[in-house]
């Protein structure tokens, strides 16, 4: 083989590279490692192809910085982000080095201008820079590298140490100073890391690793090593390190070891690493392992759980991709893909690749083409027909053995016969192959030339030929029977067969003639024709493939026709077509895997059908130079590994590791556009004007390369009722959409080419003119209304203050009326029953002392007249008592209450709260008429014994609460009873509430509440 001169300069530095991990590593094996790869550069619109940071931020997006601008890639178009200094809200400078999401969703961008912070709400550049005492402006604000801590706060290294401290949105300085606790020195900081467990930065300068320690605010280094750290006491005072999960890795490159550091007083592991060129940039992978990059030399991994090497490089990717190796940092996404930034672009290596691995077999010579037409295994090897000749490819060292025929003539099928046996099909010819010494150990020779041979019962072989029929022949290759045209078969051009069991054998044949069913113990032959459908051509009826199931049914590979399922009892089929989701209509291969899937392989790539749901799925997987239509042939093993043809490539797929992934496509959202204007919704719903009906919604989904086949729908629910369709990138256009609420549902397909089952739905809504708007005749109607209410409500308001003001007059006509009675009782009755008494009291002395009968007609006279007299006082407590004038509300109760105790009517309990201050006479009245009349309701009515008045009054109410245990009422039976309707009365001149609790036959309890703004301190 030749090679340019630059590819044997690679070869050589890839041998070195290995032997140095050999030399050096604890295990000599390195790790094996299957990788393919996806390739993103400018040819794909990235602005660079040297890449210094990826990140994946939480919508899905991914942000690519490098040295000519900040790019979003969103699966299917990179937009870049430039400055431009005729825009306040670009980025600040175009070069880009690290990236990190803020707690907020916010992109912050280390620049050689600062560090800036992409506003996605606004859609604009926020720039940051820092002042030095020292230093000016351009060399301080050359920033490299950028980290959160667990605050959220941003850290940016260049000269010095910054903080943006997201809470106050200001920045702070940390610098090399003569003080002890600053930085070690005063050169360019170069890697920045932020350590969780201790809470502090690892950083390195130009002459010393430091750490800062955010909680005093002071730097660790060589010089300030106040917790003793072993890890600043190693002659290599700026060791390359790397910081995963409170765990710093440290490659001292003077000892050539690699630390590993949890304890910082002492270290807790070496690896003895060396390599023959200085290493350009450590890192740690998500897995915890390092990486080693080098300018000119692939990348190395050190495993740290295998304690193993490796590289990115394997035989199936270093010349079909143009990949390297050479890897300066690596990131992995949320989907577990690895990025690999390269001076010429990313490679992505997917996450799928334990499934896949293909077997290069050697490029193409000039009369030398690698295409496989029939192969087989044996143990590890694979054994090749490539264009009629026989050759070994071993599955571990990944070659062909020897680039020579093993077969004297050009074999066409191939037949492992077991027992290191394998029968070779050649025109008009069988031959048995011995593997073990390779020679031919017989021949048998046939009218017809060999397509395929298959496995019978134990004692048999069927063997298929291409234009004379079909042969059962018994294992030492001897023909027992021959069936044909003449003997039953529709045609004697046959492209397939399958063993059923019991004897049953199907044969699939070209020409249209479809397949037949050969009972060998009956020796009879059974054709049949699958019916056409929609007119299609009898071409459809070449079978290129027979897989029984386990019920008996077939499954039928058909030249064009699709895939076909045959009911062998009802002798009926169901038809599977490209419109059915189908890669392709020309089915090439089938088998069955052990998780209940039907592999399918077309001519234009490989299908997955589950059986249960019949749900179809492609499996999408690039592979570089691959024809499918070559994938002709299909062998598979004991451990559910299918090995196909592919052009110049054997690809391995281990069925194991397939598991349907029913995710959706995740749908990103690129942009928003109203009027070919960008659009940065604050929240959902989109809300627009009338004017603004307008608008453009670009959406894609999230893959790692633009060339992964995609569909994309989509429907503005409300405005439509179909769906519209977009097959390269997702642009949802609409204009002059009416004022309305819509919802926009957008719908794309995934990587096996499945629709979402539920839509992304973003909701719209484009508001009407004001005078088209519902608030608008709303608030005609509520103004109209309002007005009639107005008229009423005042008419209302006038009648009610008529109504008050001639209760209040009628209550005041009360009032006086009982004073005047009461000063008519006090002046007349008082003074004549007073006279009475005094009188009576004269006629004594007349009295005979004898006369019992006189003498007690005198006492009760006097009795009489005494309790007249007292009757007459509490009568004239009740219609004027003199106490509430002269003393106020609460004074009067209490007097009333010990006047019902003397008279022992009945026991009252009287508790009273904040009533020190005596309140408008008004109310005292009002209050006063209301507690008269329900202690004279329960007298009456109630035949209690017991009474309860609590009095409260607080900042704002005054509250009576009475109650007692008598026969209480039935309010609704009467309503107008016991006082009730003059209580109602003086309450609702007090502006007050009244509460009723009342139970009949069992008591009676009232709460009034009277607002405190009608009452006076």
């Amino acid at each position: 083989m030749q090679y340019t001169f630059a590819k044997l300069i690679f070869l050589v530095n890839c041998c070195c590279i290995a032997a140095s991990v050999l030399l050096y590593s604890p295990k000599a094996q390195s790790q094996a490692s299957n990788f393919s790869f996806e390739y993103l550069s400018v040819k794909d619109g990235l602005s660079s192809g040297r890449v210094h940071s990826v990140l994946q931020d939480r919508q899905g997006f991914y942000w690519i910085a490098g040295t000519d601008g900040l790019n979003r890639f969103d699966g299917s178009a990179i937009k870049i982000f430039r400055h431009n200094r005729n825009e306040p809200g670009s980025i600040a400078n175009n070069n880009c080095f690290s990236l990190t999401e803020g707690n907020d969703g916010d992109i912050w961008a280390a620049t050689m201008n600062g560090v800036c912070r992409y506003q996605k709400k606004t859609g604009t550049f926020k720039k940051y820079f820092f002042h030095h005492p020292l230093l000016n402006g351009n060399i301080v604000n050359s920033t490299y590298g950028l980290a959160k801590d667990s605050e959220g706060n941003m850290w940016s290294v260049g000269y010095g140490l910054w903080k943006i401290n997201i809470g106050t949105d200001s920045t702070k300085g940390f610098w090399y100073s003569r003080q002890q606790g600053s930085l070690s020195d005063g050169s360019s900081i170069t890697a920045l890391g932020y350590d969780s467990a201790r809470n502090g930065l690892w950083m390195r300068t130009d002459s010393a690793i430091n750490f800062f320690d955010i909680a005093t605010e002071q730097f660790f280094h060589h010089r300030h090593n106040p917790k003793k750290w072993a890890v600043f006491d190693m002659k290599d005072k700026r060791p390359f390190f790397a910081v995963s999960k409170g765990t710093v890795w440290i490659y001292n490159r003077k000892t050539k070891r690699l630390l590993l550091f949890q304890n910082m007083d002492k270290a807790v592991k070496e690896v003895p690493l060396s390599f023959p060129n200085a290493i350009s940039n450590f890192s740690i992978d998500d897995e915890g392992n390092p990486v080693f990059s080098f300018e000119l030399l692939p990348a190395v991994i050190y495993y740290s759980h295998t304690n193993e090497t490796g590289t990115f490089i394997t035989n199936a990717t270093d010349t079909a991709s143009g990949f390297t190796g050479i890897v300066s940092r690596m990131y992995k996404d949320n989907a577990g893909n690895k990025w690999l930034s390269t001076g010429n672009g990313l490679y992505i290596i997917k996450n799928d690749a334990a499934l896949f691995q293909p077997f290069l077999l050697g490029n193409d010579k000039a009369g030398f083409h690698h295409t496989v037409y029939s192969f087989v295994k044996q143990q590890n090897n694979l054994w090749l027909e490539i264009r009629g000749n026989l050759y070994q490819y071993n599955l571990l060292q990944k070659k062909l053995l020897a680039e020579k025929s093993y077969a004297a003539k050009a074999p066409r099928v191939l037949y492992n016969a077991g027992d290191s046996l394998l029968w070779l099909g050649f025109k008009n010819e069988l031959q048995l192959f011995r593997f073990a010494d390779k020679k031919i150990i017989a021949t048998i020779k046939t009218e017809g030339s060999p397509y395929f041979i298959i496995k019978g019962n134990e004692q048999q072989l069927l063997v298929g030929t291409w234009d004379n029929g079909l042969y059962i022949m018994d294992n030492k290759g001897k023909i027992i029977q021959q069936y044909t045209v003449a003997n039953g078969l529709a045609g004697n051009y046959l492209i397939c067969g399958a063993y059923q069991g019991n004897n049953i054998y199907w044969v699939g044949m070209n020409g249209g003639k479809g397949f037949a069913r050969v009972d060998v113990q009956a020796g009879t032959v059974e054709n049949f024709i699958v019916a056409a459908e929609k007119n299609e051509p009898p071409a459809f009826n070449s079978i290129n493939v027979i897989l029984p199931d386990a019920a008996g049914n077939l499954w039928l590979g058909s030249y064009g026709g699709g895939l076909y399922y045959f009911n062998t009892k009802a002798k009926q089929h169901q038809s599977y077509q490209q419109t059915d989701g189908l890669s392709g209509d020309n089915i090439n291969t089938l088998a069955f895997d052990g998780n209940n899937n039907l592999w399918v392989s077309t001519s234009n790539g490989i299908d997955v059908m589950e059986l249960k749901t019949k749900n179809i799925h492609h499996i999408n997987k690039p592979m570089q130079q691959v024809n499918f239509d070559h994938i002709v042939n299909l062998c598979t093993d004991s451990n559910g590994i299918f090995y196909y043809t592919a052009d110049n490539k054997i690809l391995a797929v281990n069925t194991k590791h397939y598991t349907e992934e029913k995710k959706g496509a995740v749908i990103l959202i690129s942009s928003i556009k109203v009027k070919d204007k960008e659009w940065y919704p604050p929240a959902y719903p989109v809300t627009l004007l009338h004017h603004q009906n307008f608008f453009t919604v670009e959406f894609s989904v999230l893959r790692v390369h633009p060339d992964i086949p995609v569909q994309y729908k989509y429907q503005l629910q409300g405005f439509e009722n179909n769906w519209n369709s977009s097959s390269t990138r997702g642009f949802a256009n609409y204009t002059n959409v009416p004022p309305g609420n819509y919802t926009l549902l957008l719908n794309a397909t995934n990587e096996k080419g499945q629709w979402n089952q539920q839509p992304l739905q973003l909701p719209f809504i484009i508001t009407p003119p004001f005078w088209k708007t519902w608030w608008f005749y709303l608030c005609s109607i509520i103004a109209a209304g309002g007005i009639i209410l107005f008229i009423i409500n005042y008419r209302i308001r006038q009648i009610k203050k008529r109504q008050q003001q001639q209760l209040s007059l009628i209550v005041a006509t009360q009032e006086k009326e009982k004073k005047n009675i009461a000063a008519e009782l006090h002046d007349d009755l008082g003074v004549r029953l007073s006279a009475l008494k005094y009188f009576v009291a004269s006629l004594k002395k007349y009295l005979s002392t004898a006369d019992e009968q006189a003498a007690h007609t005198y006492e009760k006279t006097i009795s009489v007249i005494d309790e007249s007299v007292e009757d007459v006082r509490y009568m004239l407590i009740n219609l004027s008592p003199k106490t509430l004038h002269e003393y106020g509300y609460l004074l009067a109760v209490e007097d009333l209450v010990n006047k019902l105790r003397q008279l022992h009517i009945i026991n009252v309990s009287l508790q009273q709260k904040g009533m020190e201050q005596r309140l408008g006479i008004d109310t005292e009245t009002g209050l006063y008429r209301v507690t008269q009349e329900l202690i004279n309701n329960t007298l009456k009515h109630a035949n209690a014994t017991a009474v309860s008045l609590a009095i409260e009054r607080t900042n704002t109410v005054v509250e009576l609460k009475y109650s007692d245990n008598g026969k209480g009422f039935d309010p609704l039976k009467n309503p107008g009873g016991y006082g009730i309707e003059n209580i109602h009365t003086r309450v609702a001149l007090l502006n007050g509430k009244i509460e009723w609790n009342v139970q009949a036959g069992k008591s009676t309890a009232v709460s009034i509440t009277i607002p405190y703004n009608h009452t006076k301190g």
